[in-house]
């Protein structure tokens, strides 16, 4: 590999392939999944779950079939809002019908806790953590863990509500017939849209499907394709029983602290993805698929190309250079500490936080040194017939291409 692998928090699996004709049973292949990135263009278009996507699909449908379709995403939202706890931060009344001065007050609420919390690391950098005070989550105390969710809880909570008002608004008028398309076409209704759609995916994203980061054989089996045996295996009855063996009783660490409550999600593995190490493509995936026929079914398990990735990252910018970043940002306390909650890729953000403040830069400006311009293509493969209804919440339980209780004979068909 021309690229370092590097861990990550969150849901792991690691896999020896091994060739049971060999008399030491040698290794072949190596193969590794994580949780996938949360946002990948192209995979959320595949899906459903890019809301310029949803709106030029639904722009095209007559009235009383989007209507339907503002109905699913009122579920998406509702779901959204049970998922957290808001006991401490506005009345039942609130959340059933929610108006424009409560969500405000929730934006506000958010804001305070995020400057407490800011106080608190300060504090913490310059009067150090005792243990009984250290959170589960690592490098913080439980003071600032509390801060954190408490503004997560209450921001979350403020966009899901302005959501769910500007959508039952418009499901409620009766003059939906004459302003629905134009709603779709507006800021407030891309907002609303992509709020209900980011909380159907926030459902799925850390719990259905995973993301094939190490995937290659070793020599000599690399001369015979042995490459893309293991793709295929990624892809296996075996692993999918292995995932919700792993994780059917694992608490999400976020979604609890959310709710305030133990919150395990359906560990139904669906989609696996991958990314090309070069531009030009990757002959490990073209052309890769298992007919249905092998298991008396019509559907193929198939490696699609869904796209291109923009080049943005961080694998250019060095150790050092982090450090040294990380340095001269301090500001007094550590304002990024690689717990769970604080957002995706602490050092992406480092990256940008960093180049904006020490250049005065604008936002749009410090994305220009995350691009790295090493565009990769993606790649998606779909394990279940109804993986997209599943994904959007048509379907409750995915259906199989083949019988996972059955794993180990299925596997090595």
């Amino acid at each position: 590999w021309s690229t370092p692998a590097e861990t990550t928090p969150g849901r792991t699996m690691q896999y020896l392939i091994r060739d049971a004709a060999h008399p030491m049973h040698a290794v072949m292949g190596i193969a590794s999944l994580e949780n996938c990135a949360v946002q990948i263009t192209c995979r959320d278009d595949y899906i459903g779950w890019n809301q310029k996507a949803f709106i030029d699909r639904v722009t095209s449908l007559p009235a009383v079939e989007a209507r339907d379709e503002f109905r699913q995403l009122l579920d998406y939202l509702e779901s959204g809002i049970d998922g957290i706890n808001y006991e401490d931060l506005c009345t039942e009344a609130t959340v059933t019908n929610p108006n424009d001065e409560d969500i405000q007050q929730l934006f506000d609420f958010a804001n305070s806790a995020e400057q407490r919390r800011q106080v608190l690391l300060r504090e913490a950098l310059e009067d150090g953590i005792e243990d009984e005070e250290k959170s589960e989550l690592g490098s913080i105390s439980k003071k600032t863990e509390d801060a954190l969710y408490q503004r997560k809880r209450a921001d979350q909570l403020a966009r899901l509500l302005s959501a769910k008002k500007a959508i039952s608004d418009i499901l409620n008028s009766d003059s939906f017939n004459e302003i629905w398309i134009d709603f779709c076409k507006s800021e407030a209704g891309n907002s609303a849209i992509r709020s209900a759609l980011v909380a159907q995916k926030t459902k799925h994203i850390g719990s259905s499907l995973m993301e094939l980061n190490v995937c290659g054989a070793v020599p000599p089996y690399n001369e015979i394709l042995g490459g893309k045996l293991v793709a295929l295996l990624a892809t296996s009855p075996q692993v999918i029983h292995d995932y919700k063996e792993r994780y059917a009783d694992k608490a999400s660490e976020i979604a609890s602290r959310l709710k305030g409550e133990p919150v395990c999600r359906p560990a139904d593995l669906v989609y696996v993805g991958t990314t090309s190490l070069y531009y030009v493509g990757s002959s490990q995936y073209n052309r890769l698929r298992i007919p249905g026929s092998v298991f008396n079914s019509n559907f193929d398990i198939v490696w699609k190309k869904l796209g291109m990735t923009i080049g943005f990252g961080t694998m250019h910018i060095s150790k050092a250079t982090t450090m040294s970043l990380t340095e001269a940002t301090s500001d007094g306390y550590s304002r990024i500490n690689h717990v769970f909650g604080e957002g995706a890729s602490p050092k992406m953000r480092l990256l940008s936080m960093a180049i904006r403040e020490l250049l005065e830069s604008s936002n749009e400006d410090s994305k220009d040194f995350s691009k790295h311009a090493m565009s990769r293509i993606v790649y998606g493969c779909c394990l279940a017939e109804n993986t997209f209804d599943y994904l959007m919440g048509k379907d409750p339980v995915p259906k199989y291409y083949t019988d996972v209780d059955d794993y180990v004979a299925n596997t090595q068909k």
